[in-house]
């Protein structure tokens, strides 16, 4: 089993990948539609998940399933309407509005929510990814993945670009507008009347496979902006996460699948392989195949049973010293998910962008 990172939020022994020696391995885990609703049900599942030293848990992560050359075909067009992906199995509540309630009543659980871009437009989606990551501190990302098997059918967009087009443009159109109001343009500055440096707040103006003019409507969080994952159902899919993805999350790979896509992931660039619980004893060797950690997902589970089985790995894990087992579990001071997975500050991808409002001094002073 694996812990949360090279920040100083565990203890015990780390080791690292390939591609980043040094460094604790991370571990996440994937909830289906249905394990997230019993997780909003029980105080109990909750507390167990929050005593779990994983890195961060994914909300409906069997929304993003494969899709087939057959479906992607099928899928060119605007005749495609009619032929909806076959749909995801359960309940399946918006990840949005399960994070915003987990993040403003529940304990420290870094959150990602999983995001297709076939119903909502990405700027939907970065105002409410950004309202979660703001009640949770900094604490949230987004899993961008080409289907969304809960969507309704049809391409609501009208664009005839491919589902993967679609995800790598919503990427990095999610990472521009995660940027466009800085926190620190909040200044509360009564001494020049000016509550919100307001000509620092800049215009995201975007033409691609979706189309977006102006910055979003809520400041940023502690961490920038929400971290950015991309699901892979292959090694091909990995290798179009476009350069604004943070995380690479591998579904299916073999440790030589998993070397190919490290030798060609860069190294700011983080690397997760999915597995259920029962290969989760896979971690060091796909780490020395160049992965940085695992996420595990068992769908169809009961919630309480995959926490206790989780539980269980861990202790026996730490009893026989694996290498990466957290042998404590502190948290001295509130981490980020991009601290938490140690990541870089991203760039300023704005720098050279127009303001989106007057200086709030204007012309009277």
């Amino acid at each position: 089993m694996t812990t949360e990172g090279p920040t100083g939020n565990t203890t015990g022994t780390t080791t690292g990948s390939t591609r980043h020696p040094g460094t604790a391995p991370f571990t996440g885990l994937g909830l289906d539609g249905s394990q997230v609703q019993q997780l909003l049900r029980s105080t109990a599942a909750l507390q167990a998940l929050a005593g779990l030293p994983l890195t961060f848990t994914v909300l409906g992560l069997d929304r993003l399933v494969p899709v087939s050359a057959a479906e992607e075909a099928d899928s060119s067009g605007p005749e495609s309407a009619s032929t909806p992906p076959a749909r995801a199995p359960g309940l399946h509540l918006d990840s949005s509005i399960a994070a915003t309630y987990l993040a403003a009543s529940g304990p420290d659980i870094p959150l990602v929510l999983p995001y297709a871009p076939q119903r909502d437009h990405p700027y939907n989606l970065a105002r409410r990814a950004q309202s979660a990551d703001l009640l949770a501190h900094g604490t949230t990302g987004v899993l961008i993945g080409a289907a969304d098997r809960a969507a309704p059918a049809g391409r609501v967009w009208g664009t005839t670009a491919s589902q993967a087009e679609a995800a790598a443009d919503a990427a990095t159109l999610l990472a521009a507008l995660g940027q466009s109001w800085p926190a620190d343009t909040v200044v509360a500055d009564r001494a020049r009347d000016v509550f919100v440096e307001s000509d620092r707040i800049r215009r995201v103006d975007h033409t691609g496979v979706f189309d977006s003019a102006g910055p979003l409507s809520a400041p940023t969080s502690e961490q920038t902006s929400p971290v950015l994952f991309w699901y892979a159902a292959g090694p091909g899919e990995a290798l179009l996460a476009p350069e604004a993805v943070d995380v690479v999350v591998l579904a299916g790979a073999t440790e030589a699948g998993v070397g190919q896509i490290a030798a060609r992931t860069g190294p700011a660039r983080r690397l997760l392989v999915q597995v259920d619980p029962a290969q989760a004893s896979r971690g060091p060797a796909l780490r020395d195949a160049g992965a940085d950690g695992i996420l595990i997902a068992a769908p169809g589970a009961p919630l309480q049973d995959l926490l206790a089985e989780l539980a269980g790995l861990i202790d026996r894990a730490r009893s026989t010293g694996a290498p990466g087992t957290p042998t404590a579990v502190s948290r001295p001071a509130p981490l980020s998910l991009r601290e938490r997975l140690g990541l870089p500050q991203p760039p300023d991808r704005l720098s050279d962008a127009a303001p989106a409002f007057a200086s709030p001094l204007g012309a009277s002073r």
